[in-house]
């Protein structure tokens, strides 16, 4: 039987799978909700009192929407049969992708302060503690002030371990310099400035008795710089979350309306499946660059094979909030069981058999990839060739106007190849929908 225990921060959990800090642990009867789910961890909403105006305690109605794939339109599911049995969380009989729009920029729910918050995260250990969940604080602040006031309200609860908030919304510099020391750019996460960074989990660190995690952002032009800079610094672990793709705007082409809701014509934020190869790719670079342990993968996360995908990337926990508030909290069960499967059907007896081969195996040294100056350029002829199974092939004709190169021309109801002119680019071979195209060796 798998065993499914990892090791976050230097905190032992039975399962790598996190309920991600957002509108699903909130309150301690929905981080319930996913401890009896299988969450082995949940983190909490954040604590804040230096959060720009523009964010902090603010609401609106309605707060999201699900999108298509592409944040262009409404998402529906698609309604069950009639005759189809009912489940529980998942009333439609088919999930098409989607991604989950923020409405307004300036919504961010349930915020605590001072005592609030550690009576929150006390009864949320007391109520977590019957199911093995460990419970993570989590922090923000601007200032030094802030942060000694944060630590010392963390130091009156019960949390296993903080995650220091540098990635989410408010902890976006206000445009006005004056509230904050000015240091920070306006409009630039703490998280995205190694130095900032460094120093607000050096503080923090030095503080508290407790693991610190530190949660980095991806908007900023080099993740790897700050998570090297926190590590350095005493960070227990480090969180890359996708946080949100800011600004993103739907635009209705017949009114020429901006916005997702009529009462919010405003920019908005996104989050989706789509930024999954993202965050893999995030995670595997700080593994390859000396993280092997404590890194949480956050964005994207929409099944268990994600999750897998993320732990083969080098993370020892995936964190999850998009899809459990899209689809509830009992997702994780299913999933829980699929990875149990997955890893014995492969052989794999702990996750840490399997977290990090995927990383291990990337080739970051591009002279070592079989790369080849174009034909056009002068280069050689390419050692592989299309080849069309005939029997496959359904005419539809898709191979030719996807070729770039105008190697492909239409004769007698099937593709032809120059093999002069083809670059072996691979856009003919992928956009096939059977699969009558295939790169192979020339013998």
């Amino acid at each position: 039987m798998a065993d499914l225990s990892s090791k976050y921060g230097g905190i032992k959990v039975k399962n790598p799978l996190v309920c991600a800090s957002g509108p699903p642990t909130h309150t301690p009867e929905t981080c319930l909700r996913a401890a009896k789910a299988g969450f082995a961890v949940v983190v909490l909403k954040t604590n804040s009192k230096e959060a720009p105006d523009t964010v902090l305690h603010t609401v609106g109605w309605p707060t999201y929407r699900l999108t298509d794939i592409d944040s262009k339109e409404d998402w529906k599911p698609i309604p069950p049969k009639k005759s189809s049995p009912k489940v529980k969380g998942r009333k439609g009989e088919k999930k098409p992708p989607y991604t989950i729009c923020l409405i307004s920029p300036g919504i961010i729910l349930s915020y605590f302060l001072d005592e609030d918050y550690v009576t929150y995260a006390n009864k949320t250990k007391e109520l977590l503690g019957p199911y093995d969940c460990k419970v993570i604080g989590s922090i923000h602040a601007f200032t030094d002030e802030g942060w000694e006031e944060q630590c010392d309200i963390i130091k009156r609860t019960k949390v296993d371990a903080v995650e220091l908030n540098l990635s989410c919304a408010h902890t976006v510099a206000p445009l006005s310099e004056d509230s904050m020391h000015k240091t920070i750019p306006p409009r630039t996460c703490l998280g995205a400035i190694p130095e900032i960074a460094a120093k607000c989990t050096k503080f923090c660190v030095e503080r508290l008795n407790i693991p610190v995690i530190t949660k980095i952002p991806p908007q900023q032009q080099d993740p790897l710089s700050v998570a090297l800079a926190v590590q350095q610094a005493g960070a227990a672990g480090v969180t890359f979350s996708d946080s949100s793709l800011f600004p993103s705007l739907k635009v209705d082409i017949e009114t020429g309306q901006p916005g997702w809701h009529p009462d919010y014509p405003c920019f908005s934020s996104t989050w989706g499946p789509w930024v999954i190869t993202f965050t893999c790719g995030n995670i595997a670079n700080f593994r390859i660059n000396g993280f092997k342990e404590g890194l949480s993968g956050c964005g994207g996360v929409s099944s268990a094979e994600d999750v897998i995908r993320l732990i083969m990337s080098g993370a020892s926990t995936v964190q999850i909030c998009r899809t459990i508030m899209a689809e509830g909290w009992d997702v994780v069960t299913d999933w829980l069981e699929f990875v149990k499967k997955f890893m014995d059907r492969k052989g794999y007896e702990t996750v840490d058999d399997m977290r990090g081969i995927a990383a291990d195996r990337v080739i970051t040294d591009y002279s070592k990839l079989p790369l080849f100056r174009p034909q056009i350029m002068g280069g050689p002829k390419p050692t592989k060739q299309i080849v069309l199974n005939k029997r496959k092939c359904i005419e539809c004709g898709w191979c030719e106007p996807a070729c770039s190169h105008l190697a492909i021309t239409w004769e007698n109801g099937h593709p032809q190849f120059d093999r002069n002119k083809c670059e072996l680019c691979g856009m003919c071979e992928s956009v096939c929908p059977v699969g009558a195209l295939q790169m192979k060796t020339i013998q």
